[in-house]
């Protein structure tokens, strides 16, 4: 059994691998493709094997980055959408026995519903 060995990093490795990766994922944003990614990173000195790794690292990284947003949108969203829709209900239901006004919470309810939606665009895109 051969021993462990631990690779210690440099600063300045840390920081030439971090620049790497948000080159890639700047690229990602922008709408860049798996070839146009790993041709830069060639161009860079990577050989194709490590290219490849670093760019399917980088997007699984960027998939879930989106997705964890996503899912945020759908639960953020879902609250004001709900919450502005119980409210309305409830006032209207209170004025409706009673008589009165009652309160329609527009702007929870088509900012909830915006956000709700938006999620869940996003994360079919992202899956």
């Amino acid at each position: 059994m051969q021993p462990e060995t631990t690779t210690t990093i440099t600063p300045e490795q840390q920081q030439a691998f971090d620049a790497v990766y948000q080159n890639v994922f700047a690229q990602l944003n922008n709408g860049g493709g798996e070839d146009s990614i790993k041709a830069s990173l060639l161009a860079s000195g990577f050989d194709d094997a490590t290219a490849t790794t670093i760019y399917e690292n980088a997007r699984t990284a960027w998939k879930q980055a989106h997705s964890k947003k996503a899912n945020k949108d759908i639960l953020y969203g879902g609250l004001w959408l709900f919450g502005g829709i119980i409210v309305t209900a409830v006032t209207y239901s209170k004025a409706s026995e009673g008589g009165g006004s009652y309160v329609v919470t527009w702007g929870a309810i088509i900012f909830g519903g915006i956000q709700f939606f938006r999620g869940l665009i996003n994360k079919n895109n992202y899956l």
